[in-house]
């Protein structure tokens, strides 16, 4: 028995993807955006020891330090090496 299905193949698909995400990447540079995402993740960094500080309240210390003095804040915050974000309790 020889049946022949009317659907969308594969590859098709695939290309269909392929050209979308070409088209995004045109979009985003003739519109200005990429610039902007290069300059917002230059400042990640700052923003986030900003985010520890003043959305939490905390600072940054030891691990085992803040266990004795307060919680740690779960997340990247940029922190120096073998510190944590610690509010203090």
């Amino acid at each position: 028995m020889n049946t022949k299905s009317q659907s969308i193949s594969f590859q098709a698909i695939v290309i269909a993807v392929l050209v979308l995400i070409v088209m995004i990447v045109i979009w985003a540079i003739f519109t200005g955006q990429i610039g902007k995402t290069s300059k917002a993740i230059r400042n990640t960094s700052q923003s986030s020891i900003d985010n520890c500080k003043d959305d939490f309240n905390g600072e940054f210390l030891p691990r085992s330090e803040c266990l004795e003095v307060g919680i740690v804040i779960p997340g990247d915050f940029n922190q120096p090496a073998n510190q944590v974000c610690c509010k203090k309790v």
